[in-house]
């Protein structure tokens, strides 16, 4: 008994140790090749909570990854029915525009000839026409309205070379056209020209004239191609003429000389006011002596019904006098 007891002080554990559970575990260990069925089964069931702690997790997300999708699909589709909102006003605006640029094109060759000074004839000028009304059904701009302004300039001109009477109705259509045009596109020298030149065909007040000169001085206060027309008109409206429009043509007239004497003599022979002319080459008497008789050789031409002699090519600044070159180079004057 007391080794007994003895046994039993010296294990920590107590004689709970040493029941069942223990004696079978002994018997195990004696016994190897046929392990303990609690044995083999406690390992198999331990990891099943990790399990399912990670099931339980992927459950949560779910719903998480379901929202983020849902919500990338509105935005894609919030996005795309922006670009329709967008695109719908856009092809109402292109399609007019690309049918007007379709109508124009038959009449575009006819306008270009125009504009290099070529003639045409009564079947192309109607081509002209057509298209440009066509056009102008499907788009208005600017560059239609003042095309269209030009055709129906030469149509009058046209009719006058025939026989017609003038007409300046027609001529007043045609600057009601070209103030719409320049109304939408001001930055054009030339259409504000012709509306000069409409104005004064459709008898309207001088002022309104030089308005619209003063408007293409403004836009190209340079341009040869400009210079005989716009001296033309400057002419034509002397009397009514401000000190600064005065200086411009006396400028334009140094100018003429310098460059086109020979088409200023023309110009003088078809008869526009002359005495101007005459005041600024009379600072120099060679000039003046020259350019009379280039007015007297271009009168016989048209009197013949030949076209009067043409500048062929600038003169050198070196054979012309300096007053004249200073006069067209030098800034307006206010002296008439």
């Amino acid at each position: 008994m007391a080794e007994r007891a003895g046994d039993a002080s010296e294990d920590p554990g107590g004689p709970s140790l040493q029941g069942p559970a223990a004696r079978t575990e002994e018997a195990a260990a004696d016994t190897p090749t046929k392990p303990s069925s609690r044995l083999r089964v406690a390992p198999e069931a331990r990891p099943a909570a990790p399990l399912a702690d990670t099931a339980d997790e992927a459950d949560a997300e779910r719903p998480l990854a379901s929202a983020e999708a849902h919500s990338r699909r509105v935005k894609a589709r919030m996005a795309a029915l922006a670009a329709l909102v967008l695109a719908v006003p856009l092809l109402g605006l292109g399609i007019p525009y690309t049918l007007s640029a379709f109508a124009a094109l038959p009449g575009n060759y006819v306008i270009d000839r125009l504009r290099a000074g070529d003639r045409v004839d009564r079947g192309q000028l109607d081509t002209l026409i057509v298209s440009r009304e066509q056009a102008l059904a499907w788009w208005t701009s600017g560059a239609l309205l003042t095309d269209l302004a030009l055709a129906r300039m030469v149509e009058a001109e046209m009719n006058e070379a025939r026989g017609a009477p003038a007409d300046p109705a027609a001529y007043g259509a045609a600057a009601e056209l070209l103030e719409q045009g320049l109304a939408r596109a001001p930055a054009r020298p030339f259409a504000w020209t012709r509306l000069a030149f409409a104005r004064f065909r459709a008898e309207a007040p001088l002022p309104e004239v030089i308005e619209a000169l003063r408007l293409s001085f403004a836009t190209a206060p340079y341009d040869p191609r400009l210079r005989l027309p716009r001296l033309e008109l400057l002419l034509a409206s002397w009397p009514a003429l401000d000190e600064e429009m005065v200086a411009i043509a006396e400028r334009q007239i140094a100018e003429a000389w310098i460059e086109t004497p020979e088409d200023l003599a023309a110009l003088v022979a078809r008869g526009v006011e002359a005495r101007p002319v005459r005041r600024v080459l009379l600072r120099d008497l060679a000039s003046l002596t020259a350019f009379e008789r280039m007015v007297k050789t271009a009168e016989a031409a048209i009197a013949e019904g030949k076209e009067p002699p043409k500048t062929r090519e600038p003169r050198r600044a070196s054979d012309l006098p300096d007053r004249l070159i200073d006069l067209a180079n030098r800034k307006p004057s206010t002296a008439r």
